[in-house]
């Protein structure tokens, strides 16, 4: 017997449950951050594009609100000797 909707369902969840969890397999609050971040910000552009008919272009404020997460992440890993320079 295959496995059924609601297994591979409940599979995909757990998928992306673990996603947001670190190496020592605790939640990590800073990926489950930049994560909601970047998909308001791209929900939001998507919808005012659909809406307007026009294809709207990011400037240095959007891209730099998107990307300061994930910058801040990896200093913070390598300053804490995790990512090899």
């Amino acid at each position: 017997m295959g496995s059924t909707p609601r297994t591979r369902t409940m599979e995909f969840i757990m998928k992306i449950f673990e996603f947001f969890k670190e190496a020592n397999g605790q939640y990590s609050c800073m990926r489950l951050i930049s994560f909601i971040l970047v998909s308001i910000v791209m929900i939001t552009w998507m919808i005012i594009s659909v809406k307007t008919g026009v294809l709207i272009g990011f400037d240095w404020q959007e891209l730099f609100l998107v990307v300061t997460p994930f910058m801040g992440k990896t200093v913070s890993k390598f300053g804490e000797g995790k990512i090899d320079a």
